[in-house]
């Protein structure tokens, strides 16, 4: 089998378009892995700050489990300006005024 040439077929294409097509897909993939790499970081960073600042006000184990959980979801929590924003729109849009609608009752 030493002498023998193969075929083309199965391998990456060597001309100038194969190599310049097959850098343009490793630049995409190397940015894609970098993109998911850097979001991994903030995620990782963002729950172990507040890991720490938890740890000493959360009242029980529970809040402390759902703070770092709502970190790790990428949530932030709400500004005043935000807050005074939600107040100002009045009664909570969706369910009505009086509420959600009434269920029927179990025959």
């Amino acid at each position: 089998r030493r002498g023998r040439r193969r075929s083309g077929r199965g391998r990456a294409s060597t001309g100038r378009d194969g190599v310049m097509a097959g850098r343009a897909m490793d630049e995409a993939r190397l940015a894609r892995e970098l993109a998911s790499a850097v979001a991994e970081d903030e995620r990782r960073r963002a729950v172990d700050e507040m890991k720490k600042r938890s740890v000493l006000t959360a009242r029980s184990y529970d809040e402390f489990r759902h703070l770092v959980a709502c970190a790790s979801d990428g949530q932030r929590g709400v500004s005043t300006r935000e807050f005074e924003a939600l107040s100002k729109l009045g009664p909570r849009r969706g369910f009505g005024a009086a509420g959600p609608a009434p269920t029927r009752a179990a025959p």
